[in-house]
């Protein structure tokens, strides 16, 4: 009786102490441009996102085809709904969320930006983090990096990311190659010379021929060599130059203003109408 007594306690202390999720639903982003390759990034973005989001043990994710259920039985659309802080609540409270994630797809002339809004249902709340790239094929690092700070955002965990360097070009590879490459030039070289050597030395006439090709074919193996050589450390230092200058990618928060009508009555005097934006 008492080892029952005993897991029951650690059961009700566990359920205690462990912190609540915080339930999210991620939903659809929107391609604000004619790229072709955004409208492809329209579906992985959010998938990508959320499984980010999901590898944190405070982060509830909820499943996005319970959202477009709700859009689709409410006769609602996606676009423009977290503008609407009624709705939002309302979508929330039918999803049982505390934070929606919806997003935009920008092509800003070679730059490609992803924005997210991360809005609180209970004070409908919505601050954007925007991440950029000087072009598309770094949508691993951007993802990496919008999903480090929205979950800074959501539980005040880690610490917030703002820029990450690109890397392209291979010049770890470039500077093994040239290596490897000198390498077989230096013994190369060193095969001619040998056989150079016993060329010069011999006194056999049967044995002349076979030294002269030896040394004929080490010598042109070096010269082959010698130039790729040569090739490799030169894309090493074109590849650590473009990469010292190729860019970054990108984080940013931003707040967006919280504007509520305001109305307020001295009956039989008078009636005040205001705005209040909160930031």
């Amino acid at each position: 009786m008492k080892s029952f007594k005993t897991i029951l306690f650690s059961i009700l202390l566990l359920t205690v102490v462990a912190p609540a999720q915080i339930r999210v639903v991620v939903a659809d982003f929107t391609n604000t441009s004619d790229v072709l390759k955004l409208d492809a990034w329209e579906r992985t973005v959010p998938d990508l996102l959320q499984a980010e989001l999901s590898r944190s043990p405070e982060i509830h994710i909820l499943e996005r085809r319970k959202l477009d259920a709700v859009f689709e039985e409410q006769k609602l659309a996606l676009a423009g709904f977290v503008q609407d802080s009624a709705l939002v609540q309302q979508i929330g409270h039918l999803l049982g969320a505390e934070v929606i994630l919806s997003g935009k797809l920008y092509k800003l002339g070679r730059t490609f930006r992803i924005d997210v809004n991360i809005t609180r249902v209970k004070t409908t709340q919505v601050i954007t983090e925007t991440v950029t790239a000087p072009d598309s094929h770094h949508l691993s690092a951007m993802l990496d990096i919008l999903a480090n700070n929205v979950l800074f955002r959501l539980t005040g965990n880690g610490t917030y990311r703002y820029e990450q360097e690109i890397a392209d070009c291979p010049t770890l590879y470039f500077l093994s190659a040239g290596a490897g490459l000198a390498l077989a030039s230096y013994i190369s070289y060193a095969q001619y010379q040998s056989n150079q050597d016993k060329y010069r030395t011999n006194t056999s006439l049967d044995r002349f021929d076979e030294y002269y090709d030896k040394a004929n074919n080490a010598h042109k193996l070096y010269i082959a060599f010698a130039w790729l050589s040569a090739a490799a450390v030169t894309g090493t230092v074109v590849c650590w130059i473009k990469n010292k200058t190729g860019g970054e990618v990108k984080a940013a928060p931003q707040q967006n203003p919280d504007v509520h009508p305001t109305i307020g009555f001295i009956p039989g005097k008078e009636a005040r109408f205001g705005v209040q934006i909160r930031f």
